[in-house]
């Protein structure tokens, strides 16, 4: 019941959002303000629904990345795509010789990763952005989709271990009914 509660708070939360913004533009050209009025009804819909990526290891293997890009260009949406690695909270707090070159050394595989990511997703025309987030997988989820908005679907890579022998691998897509 929690759950459904806060989906359907979340759903009211979006509309009021969007009702807002149109009121503020229909106020603006009520006043004799068109370009004002124009201007905020661009910036609503200049924010695209987002779809996360989010890629394992420093990695989007290439079975994510056809997926994601495929899925954005028939949705029309925006690829976000996260490379989180989790590191033990003292790990990250305490004064380690090692911390910064293993940071260092996930976010250049990242950087890589995405760079590659990216070139498909223009290919394809698909707006793309890139994150380097530090934490467990759920905690960057929850983080990402507090930050961003219209953040519609989850897409993490397929288990590996599950496909067999020249079989297409099975992309896990969450649609995000919480906030």
């Amino acid at each position: 019941m929690a759950r459904i509660l806060k989906k359907k708070t979340s759903q009211v939360q979006k509309l009021n959002e969007a009702v807002g913004r149109y009121s503020e533009a229909v106020t603006y050209a009520e006043a004799g303000l068109a370009e004002e009025a124009v201007k905020t009804m661009e910036i609503a819909a200049a924010e695209r629904s987002k779809i996360l990526v989010l890629g394992l290891d420093g990695k989007f293997s290439n079975a994510l990345c056809d997926y994601a890009v495929g899925l954005a260009e028939r949705l029309g949406y925006e690829i976000v795509a996260v490379n989180a690695k989790y590191f033990p909270h003292d790990f990250l707090s305490s004064i380690n010789p090692f911390r910064e070159k293993l940071k260092a050394d996930f976010e250049a595989k990242a950087l890589e990763a995405a760079e590659k990511f990216e070139s498909i997703a223009e290919a394809a025309g698909v707006s793309f952005r890139h994150l380097v987030k530090y934490g467990e997988g759920q905690d960057v989820i929850k983080e990402l989709y507090n930050e961003l908005q219209k953040l519609e679907y989850v897409l993490t890579e397929p288990d590996s271990e599950t496909v067999g022998e020249g079989a297409s691998p099975a992309i896990p897509v969450f649609s995000l009914a919480i906030r």
